[in-house]
């Protein structure tokens, strides 16, 4: 049932003025302090489209907070190293967002030029929702991932307690083909961790991938941290039959205790349906994982 406290009937409607299509993809709740509503939307530079983070600071009533932005939130759409003569055109898509306890995290993947994806990690303040400018290798609040002529996004976005807190990306690295009469898109991902400092470096060797099982094809789409500190990420898998491609769910428990370390990767099977998607994730207060998603009987 809605709760008819929150906005009209159970609903908040939003649109920023100059904003097209926005899409929220995460909700950051912080209790009596409201909430934060993380996504995308698609805005106008020299006759083309480009996506940029959105993000809305929402009271406990629904309405908007403006100290995130200002009463229409705070849209940011980061320059992208490679080309500083279209430095303002990257286009970004938001997948997770997460609160590391004084400002906001967001991952996703970035277009810039070709079809490629780059995976990105921003941090905004929590106070204000602007760019962190202590964060990133250039003060820009963004830190990009690339790897040569493959895709790598973010699927899901978490911290470490305590220490120095690095940021844990659960993402995936692709091939990604464009030969004419070649099969196109993007084919045989293989899920990763990606590991970066409290200020967004990229930390160069912890970047470990969780090798394939039975699938063709892999994707990472959540992260959580259990109540010993380890890790689980949870994705989708997808293998090819006679009958027809199928989609598993899977997950891993990782270790990071230095560098992570793959647990265990089994794949989700539920004999009753043809397909399983996995969404989300989490592990109660006993340790047991509870994945969250949708299946196709």
């Amino acid at each position: 049932m809605l709760d008819p406290t929150f906005g009209v009937g159970g609903v908040v409607l939003f649109n920023r003025v100059g904003v097209l299509d926005e899409r929220a993809e995460a909700v950051i709740d912080r209790g009596a302090g409201g909430m934060f509503v993380v996504g995308h939307g698609w805005t106008g530079t020299l006759g083309e489209l480009f996506r940029g983070i959105l993000l809305v600071r929402l009271n406990v009533d629904g309405t908007v907070n403006p100290s995130c932005g200002g009463p229409s939130g705070a849209f940011f759409r980061p320059r992208f190293p490679d080309d500083p003569f279209r430095s303002a055109l990257a286009d970004l898509v938001v997948t997770d967002a997460t609160f590391d306890g004084s400002g906001i995290l967001v991952t996703g993947y970035a277009h810039f030029g070709t079809m490629r994806r780059h995976l990105f990690v921003a941090r905004f303040l929590g106070a204000d929702c602007a760019i962190d400018t202590g964060f990133g290798p250039d003060g820009s609040g963004v830190t990009f991932v690339s790897v040569p002529t493959s895709h790598v996004w973010g699927g899901a976005v978490s911290t470490e307690s305590g220490g120095a807190r690095r940021i844990v990306v659960a993402g995936t690295i692709a091939a990604f083909d464009v030969t004419p009469g070649v099969r196109r898109g993007i084919f045989a991902g293989e899920m990763n961790i990606f590991l970066f400092g409290a200020t967004g470096a990229h930390e160069i060797g912890m970047t470990v991938p969780i090798e394939r099982g039975e699938g063709w094809h892999e994707e990472a789409t959540a992260i959580a941290r259990g109540r010993t500190g380890a890790f689980v990420i949870g994705g989708n898998s997808y293998r090819v039959r006679t009958a027809g491609d199928v989609h598993r769910m899977r997950v891993a428990r990782l270790s990071l205790v230095g560098a992570p370390t793959v647990f265990a990767a089994p794949t989700v099977d539920l004999p009753s349906s043809s397909d399983e998607f996995l969404s989300d994730l989490f592990v109660d207060s006993a340790g047991i994982v509870h994945a969250v998603g949708s299946a196709r009987e």
